[in-house]
């Protein structure tokens, strides 16, 4: 799903101009205010009659698919007569599968929880085997929106973080959780276009993936395709020169590094790079393992993959079929 060029440059162009907008109860240290401040100039939140905000006030279901809508697909829905005034945004984000049924009551308050699901439905991602790393809630779709930046929760006394699901969710917070949705739906959108193209099966490349640069696009080639595990193969590289000579777990490291840091939302999953080389006087290969330190532990997980739960966990072989010069 992409979203509109214009909002997203919008939002670019608000984040780096100081406005100061007349909310008469928002001050520009509150937390929220450049998330607010941006959101109020492309036209997705609004304000009350009497130049507030309300910050704090909870925000109901139908004002949260209206605003869902409005900031990810830059669309309004006509009023129904004699409908509630949200019934046209629900039948909207039914047909874009962002819920998949009818509310009872669109003035019911909306929850973390049920924000947290209507926003997982907006991206074509799947949830993510993690620990929890909130003490009151174990939900996929909460870690994984966790995992990339676009919910948080807060910590007591005792440094445990907690998410409360079922606390309603105010207009301050679905502010700052709406621009992270963007900024992660266009970063995802707008990720580098990777050289080669790669499956579950044998690939021959051109150029021998030796360099920084070149490892750097296995890289992205994996984290494109869901392939966690992986193999570079070097048919004419003997293991002393490999892991030697061209010392290819250290340049491994820092392309990992490299590419983590400058495309942090497309490596947002995966926050730890294995490596291992082996091989004989005549080839040589690595093996490359992508993985996430709160993973479920794959020695007692049975068949776990490491992502995406209907990706079958196998070790991908990348063939380099040309000399090092």
């Amino acid at each position: 799903m992409r979203i509109k060029k214009s909002i997203v440059l919008s939002l670019i162009t608000i984040f780096l101009t100081i406005n100061v907008f007349a909310f008469s109860d928002v001050k520009q240290d509150d937390w929220f205010y450049d998330d607010l401040n941006a959101l109020t100039e492309i036209g997705i939140i609004s304000g009350y009659d009497d130049d507030t905000f309300r910050p704090y006030e909870n925000i109901s279901k139908g004002e949260l698919l209206k605003i869902i809508i409005t900031a990810t697909k830059n669309v309004s829905a006509e009023l129904k007569e004699g409908a509630h005034w949200a019934k046209g945004y629900e039948e909207k984000a039914i047909e874009l599968g962002f819920i998949d049924k009818a509310i009872l009551d669109l003035n019911e308050k909306a929850t973390r929880l049920y924000v947290s699901e209507v926003i997982f439905n907006i991206f074509d991602i799947d949830t993510i085997n993690i620990m929890s790393p909130f003490d009151d809630v174990d939900n996929k779709i909460v870690n994984t929106l966790y995992m990339a930046e676009i919910i948080n929760g807060s910590y007591d006394e005792n440094s445990m973080l907690y998410f409360h699901p079922d606390d309603n969710i105010t207009r301050a917070e679905i502010s700052a959780m709406i621009v992270r949705t963007l900024v992660f739906q266009s970063n995802l959108v707008n990720a580098p276009k990777v050289k080669y193209e790669i499956s579950e099966e044998e690939y021959e490349m051109v150029n021998v993936p030796i360099s920084q640069e070149e490892i750097e696009d296995v890289l992205l080639n994996m984290m494109y395709n869901n392939i966690y595990e992986y193999t570079i193969h070097y048919k004419d590289i003997e293991f002393k020169t490999l892991a030697h000579d061209i010392e290819i777990i250290k340049v491994a490291e820092e392309a990992f590094k490299h590419m983590h840091d400058k495309y942090h939302e497309l490596f947002s999953f995966v926050d730890n790079m294995r490596t291992d080389v082996s091989g004989t006087s005549k080839e040589s290969q690595i093996d490359i393992k992508l993985t996430n330190r709160n993973i479920a532990n794959d020695k007692t997980t049975e068949n776990t993959d490491l992502f995406i739960a209907d990706i079958e966990n196998t070790v991908n072989m990348m063939y380099a079929t040309n000399q090092i010069n």
